[in-house]
């Protein structure tokens, strides 16, 4: 009785730590995507900065994404069907980065440093 209930503890803690290194690999990803985003448009105009409010929007869409395109690559077989539906996701992404989240100095900035990083 003692040899189960330490089986089913120890089986319970493994499966609490991978899930927790699932988050924190999502919330690295995101990380890196915000200072990414930092750096572009800091890169075009400083004075234009995320603010909190900002970078937490950013950080909770990005997760939703990865979410998003890791479960659409589960269930999806088809390989064409997979990459619209994961390109789809990105773009949706991408106008909710530049309409709900950014501002209009924040997108003009972000266009100036990405050209500035890309030479």
């Amino acid at each position: 009785m003692k040899h189960i209930k330490l089986l089913v503890s120890l089986l319970f803690v493994v499966t609490i730590s991978f899930s927790t290194v699932a988050q924190d690999k999502s919330a690295m990803a995101a990380a890196k995507g915000l200072e990414k985003l930092k750096k572009e448009i800091v890169t075009g105009d400083a004075s234009v900065a995320l603010s909190k409010k900002q970078e937490k929007e950013f950080t909770a869409a990005f997760v939703k994404n990865l979410k998003a395109i890791k479960e659409v690559k589960k269930t999806v077989t088809d390989k064409t069907e997979k990459q619209a539906q994961i390109k789809e996701l990105y773009r949706t992404f991408s106008i909710k980065l530049k309409q709900e989240i950014l501002t209009k100095a924040q997108n003009v900035a972000r266009q100036k440093g990405k050209k500035i990083l890309k030479k």
